[in-house]
């Protein structure tokens, strides 16, 4: 009698011989594809692709201030040139990725046409997944950028204690809630330049660990959404976020215009080898990375 027991996977495998007939070799009974094809999660940051030249130029036109109101209409023909600025967002971010799927050879490890056919898309499908996982890093790292940026040092950060139990949630939502009213006040508290934000303007980056302590409904009332609205236009959960990005920051509320992810290139071309049978598939893309303080947000970070 022999007893079972559970055995790790190994990555290398060896045909024995029959145990009765010594002239033929065990097969492979079952073959099982583990590809799982990975999507950006703050693929919403996007904005839309940019044809051509691929810089932006951000134009910032302030409010016309009161002059007064004359009566005898004097300086009528005076010339008053508008308070205008002017930034440029030119940092692009450029990845490529290359496979090889070869038919010729591959056919004969698999049991039917459909694994060969199988086995050659999820080839294919892991350009995709490698493209995703570095559109999400950069959308961390242009996140991490804005927070590190130079109004950062000032009245935009906000200082709560962890988020461990109900009492801290409450005061984590509650401020929230205070610098979104704030932000609609037009000023340049939590921006570089004078402006404000509605609440459905906003987009609530915030720690996985510290998604878990808030009440949702607490949250969604802060924004006066339903928890619906909320999860789908207004917030987005960062898995560590707090490690990715430094400074103990748990959350970052931010106008939907800060951060600036536009795709400026996405080409997959392929090229067959006749005479080795094979085909080279290669992506190419170019994203413009970047993040404007013009419009407000706000870091919160925990309390050491």
């Amino acid at each position: 009698m022999t007893s079972s027991m559970a055995i790790a996977p190994t990555p290398t495998y060896t045909q024995t011989k029959q145990e009765f007939l010594n002239s033929v070799l065990n097969k492979i009974g079952k073959q099982e594809f583990s590809n799982k094809t990975y999507t950006n999660p703050l693929k919403r940051l996007r904005g839309q692709f940019i044809n051509g030249p691929t810089d932006i130029e951000e134009i910032y036109v302030d409010r016309v201030a009161d002059t007064g109101y004359d009566k005898e209409g004097s300086g009528v023909l005076d010339r008053v040139k508008p308070t205008v600025s002017v930034q440029y967002h030119t940092n692009t971010v450029e990845h490529g990725y290359k496979c090889t799927v070869h038919n010729k050879q591959m056919r004969k490890g698999f049991l039917n046409a459909n694994g060969l056919q199988t086995m050659a898309q999820a080839i294919i499908n892991s350009l995709h997944t490698g493209q995703e996982l570095d559109d999400y890093q950069d959308c961390i790292n242009t996140l991490k950028a804005l927070t590190t940026s130079a109004k950062g040092s000032k009245d935009n950060i906000i200082k709560v204690s962890p988020v461990t139990n109900e009492a801290t949630s409450k005061a984590f939502t509650k401020a929230i809630k205070k610098t979104i009213h704030k932000m609609k006040d037009y000023s340049s508290v939590y921006s570089d330049k004078p402006s404000f934000a509605n609440a459905n303007e906003l987009i609530l980056f915030m720690d996985s660990d510290t998604d878990v302590e808030v009440e949702i409904e607490h949250l969604a009332s802060a924004f006066n959404m339903t928890i619906a609205q909320l999860n789908e236009t207004s917030k987005i959960i960062i898995p560590d976020m707090k490690k990715k990005l430094g400074n103990n920051t748990i959350a970052v509320l931010a106008h939907e215009k800060c951060i600036k992810i536009n795709p400026c290139y996405y080409d997959l071309d392929s090229i067959k080898n006749t005479r080795g049978k094979f085909v080279n598939f290669d992506l190419a893309t170019e994203t413009l990375c970047s993040y404007t303080t013009w419009f407000p947000y706000a870091i919160i970070q925990e309390t050491v």
